[in-house]
């Protein structure tokens, strides 16, 4: 599907190649690129089907270079047989969200020979097989992958670490696809005093955002601040749960919004928050890539709270300068966090904004997959 933080990369490699684009889902987004989409119009993650698999082989066959995401997609495979089969060049752009893909070191003992026997026949570790069988597929695949392009140096790091070449990675980092800062704010009734300091959660109500421990790492806060809020914006499968807790909680003060998607309406929102808050936990071994609430929050001047295991998005909050950065799963540091955010230790907009001047956009991102390109054809 064609997101709004990736058209402005999109746009600069296409004026650099002749692009045919595939898109697994139709976007509402207007689509400029010249593409083609899946017959289902809908996102598969376990087979692919005949129709789809025929457009891939087409497409590859008229390719120089087949690029694709993520190694663990059944698309990205099929693409990879037909590019080893008519000669072509492969290259991945690669999100490593599983903590195992983390923590593998690249001669690690668990997934050598002597690990493969104590995964496969030791009873100690009922997981220890399925994870040899993760990490062993994992570099399998990479090995046929001629190049990698990937969003921040942790991804590049957990891909030296399960094998790849540095040499074959080539990183960037994200960027959003708005500048909130240049956005004009629509404002939204929203449920608060306007001269109230309100704490800001954007983003899907699912459990791997880690949105109950910020509620009770905000009840601890709340008892010392009476008149802050904390608005909770978006829908998932959490919602019911985190109404719940906070009404537990007794927190009056936590008001539940639902998703907000208009880009006005959300730089409304960024402005209005004394922080934006990203409390992401590791959650049956997987992370998060590097959510992009992060920058546009930063785009918009307002600075962040975030947990460290926020993936590519971590190294953008640089404490005291733009928020501040914190254990997973710590309410007391939280809320020690927010509390010298909103108390008189807080950031000023313009150094949030002159951090997020710092960070290189779409055109550093082209410039590296452009230099992938070069790599796999042999044109450097």
């Amino acid at each position: 599907m064609l997101m709004d933080y990736r058209v402005g990369l999109f746009q600069r490699m296409a004026e650099r190649y002749e692009i045919l684009f595939f898109f697994q889902q139709k976007s509402e987004l207007a689509n400029p690129f010249d593409s083609v989409y899946s017959r289902d119009n809908v996102i598969r993650l376990d087979n692919v089907p005949r129709e789809d698999c025929e457009q891939i082989r087409r497409g590859v066959l008229w390719a120089d270079v087949f690029v694709s995401s993520f190694v663990w997609s059944p698309y990205t495979q099929s693409g990879l047989l037909f590019a080893k089969l008519f000669g072509r060049k492969v290259i991945v752009w690669e999100e490593i969200g599983d903590q195992i893909l983390f923590e593998v070191r690249r001669r690690d003992p668990r997934y050598g020979w002597k690990g493969f026997v104590r995964a496969r026949f030791g009873p100690e570790d009922p997981q220890a097989w399925p994870r040899f069988k993760k990490v062993a597929k994992f570099r399998l695949l990479a090995r046929f992958v001629d190049a990698f392009f990937v969003q921040g140096e942790s991804q590049a790091e957990a891909l030296a670490r399960l094998g790849v070449s540095p040499r074959r990675i080539f990183r960037s980092n994200e960027y959003p696809g708005q500048d909130y800062g240049d956005v004009a704010p629509h404002p939204i009734p929203l449920p608060v005093e306007e001269s109230l300091p309100v704490l800001l959660y954007l983003g899907r109500l699912i459990e791997i955002k880690g949105i109950d421990y910020l509620i009770r790492a905000f009840a601890r806060l709340a008892a010392e601040r009476p008149g802050l809020a904390l608005l909770i914006v978006g829908d998932g499968p959490e919602r019911q749960t985190l109404e719940l807790l906070a009404r537990s909680l007794g927190l009056s003060s936590v008001h539940f919004l639902g998703a907000v998607t208009d880009v006005h309406q959300k730089s409304f929102l960024f402005r209005r928050a004394a922080a934006v808050v990203v409390p992401s936990i590791t959650i049956h071994g997987a992370r998060e890539g590097g959510p992009l609430v992060v920058l546009e929050a930063l785009s918009a001047g307002a600075p962040v709270v975030g947990t460290e295991v926020l993936g590519s998005s971590t190294p953008f909050i640089q404490d005291g300068v733009n928020g501040w950065v914190v254990p997973e799963k710590d309410e007391c540091a939280l809320s020690d966090a927010l509390e010298r955010l909103v108390g008189t230790d807080g950031i000023g907009r313009e150094s949030v904004l002159r951090s997020f001047a710092e960070i290189q956009g779409h055109d550093h991102q082209a410039d590296q997959l452009s230099r992938a390109v070069a790599f796999v054809t042999g044109r450097t």
